[in-house]
């Protein structure tokens, strides 16, 4: 196993970065034009570089890198979203699978704390193997991931949300508690790692992109809409939580009422107690469940209607599931928010 150790690039690496890149073909020396040193330095301000790793094995060798930018090529990106490039790692080293995981765990605390949750990246879509590494470490296309002018695909990757996302809601005080930092290892299927089609799926009448996470002993399958940008399912060897239209129906008229399923299962070993509350913008919190315990295997579950607001648009509904697990000594304490959205739309005059 490579033995490498990640760290923050350093003045005296351009040189042995700009000669990695052009002995492998990566960037510009591929098509004819070599980079040099002044390169190097040029790109991490025109690209507005906030982050550039590098991974240095024995006799201080750089042998793979990764960098997060807020411009890739004619594009900046929103508030939020940072452009992720720059990943490149030598081909002796491309079995080792754990060194993307470690370059891609160092950043993430980087960017989840500096206020990130996304990062997009451009690649060719016929370079399978670029493919791959992208997908080890998060990334996916979606249906809204458009091939541009150049010929590159972007893909989206939720990590830094997942990650910002359990640390509230498991109240963890660092980083490598409850095994946040190992739970990115596992993220996505070796079997679909070079698929080159669609990755995110329908679900209840959305589209979401998977992610599939291992924490300490939870086992965690998580969705997320790809259009509102939020949690909207959790199922995994603790509890389950999803809600969804009936019907898959996403639209409605103003005042309409529309119905919900909500569904929670107890699957884990221990008893708890959950409370769940509904909110959309400009509303106060709603009580949907108050305080139920429920035993291994339980499971609670309900229709519910609401009636849809006057003013037309994209209604986002966070319902937030609070957890507590009851333990003979103790009881902890979780807040889980998972989101569903609806058009609402003016009536026809036909």
């Amino acid at each position: 196993m490579a033995q490498v150790e990640i760290r923050p690039l350093e003045q005296r690496d351009a040189a042995r970065i700009a000669e990695l890149y052009n002995r492998y073909g990566f960037g510009p020396g591929a098509y004819g034009y070599p980079l040099t040193v002044a390169d190097i330095a040029r790109g991490l301000i025109e690209k507005g570089t906030i982050l550039f790793l590098v991974a240095v094995h024995e006799n201080d060798r750089i042998v793979a890198t990764m960098s997060f930018n807020v411009v890739s090529g004619q594009k900046a990106v929103s508030p939020g979203v940072i452009w992720g490039g720059g990943f490149f790692i030598h081909p002796e080293f491309r079995l080792a699978a754990q060194i993307p995981a470690q370059l891609f765990t160092t950043a993430l605390r980087y960017l989840v704390d500096a206020g990130y949750y996304r990062i997009d990246t451009e690649i060719l879509p016929t370079n399978s193997s670029i493919i791959a590494l992208y997908k080890r470490v998060g990334f996916h296309r979606t249906t809204l991931s458009q091939v541009d002018g150049d010929d590159y695909l972007e893909m989206v990757n939720y990590v830094p949300y997942l990650a910002y996302y359990f640390k509230m809601a498991l109240k963890l005080t660092s980083w490598d508690a409850h095994g946040l930092d190992q739970g990115w290892k596992k993220l996505i299927s070796a079997l679909t790692a070079r698929s080159q089609g669609i990755d995110s799926k329908h679900w209840h009448g959305g589209e979401v992109v998977q992610y599939r996470l291992t924490m300490g002993s939870a086992q965690i399958n998580c969705l997320i809409d790809v259009h509102i940008e939020k949690m909207t399912s959790i199922d995994s060897n603790i509890f389950l939580f999803e809600c969804y239209p009936l019907g898959d129906r996403r639209t409605g008229c103003p005042g309409e009422e529309i119905k919900f399923f909500y569904r929670y299962t107890n699957t884990s070993n221990t008893n708890y107690r959950l409370s769940i509350t509904r909110k959309q913008a400009g509303e106060p919190e709603q009580q949907v469940l108050a305080g139920i315990v429920l035993k291994p295997t339980g499971q609670w579950q309900q229709e519910l209607s609401f009636s849809l607001p006057d003013e037309c648009g994209r209604l986002v509904i966070e319902n937030n599931l609070y957890l507590e697990e009851i333990l003979p000594d103790r009881t902890n304490h979780f807040h889980f928010p998972v989101s569903l959205w609806v058009e609402v739309k003016e009536k026809s005059k036909e």
